[in-house]
């Protein structure tokens, strides 16, 4: 019973971004690229904030420098990711000429395949612990007698 709850909740968290995904970006390899580009990025922002945290926090530095630092971080992967992507924009170009035109001609197509990239890798992180706990036992964790091994 609990591998099904487990299930039906994954997919109601990511059946959105899947369909998005398997309606608008799948069937273009640029966009595919872009996707997991952005997903990369934020994660990568997420490691240096982790970072950030691991090293700040034991000097008793407040949490509201560490959270400016990590909002820091994420602001700069964005910006890093869109410096990426205009810098392959001749690389795109040439992608356009072997049939994938539509992704050089549409802005507003990178910034969708992008934000989705960033949105799936968030949900990703957020929503995989909890998924994991119900697909377990079927008792959180912080109940006597059970393990903790997450912090969330």
């Amino acid at each position: 019973m609990t591998a099904s709850e487990s299930l039906g909740y994954g997919l109601m968290g990511f059946g959105p971004a899947l369909a998005m995904f398997a309606l608008t970006i799948a069937r273009h390899p640029s966009r595919v690229v872009v996707l997991l580009l952005s997903s990369f990025s934020w994660i990568l922002s997420l490691l240096l904030s982790s970072l950030a945290w691991f090293v700040l926090s034991p000097l008793g530095s407040s949490l509201d420098v560490v959270v400016a630092i990590a909002v820091l971080f994420q602001e700069g992967s964005r910006l890093a990711t869109l410096q990426a992507l205009r810098k392959a924009d001749h690389s795109l170009k040439l992608a356009a000429l072997a049939g994938d035109a539509q992704l050089a001609r549409s802005r507003a197509a990178l910034a969708y395949a992008s934000g989705l990239g960033f949105g799936v890798a968030s949900g990703a992180c957020s929503l995989l612990n909890p998924l994991a706990d119900i697909a377990d036992a079927g008792v959180p964790p912080g109940v006597a007698g059970t393990a903790k091994r997450y912090v969330s």
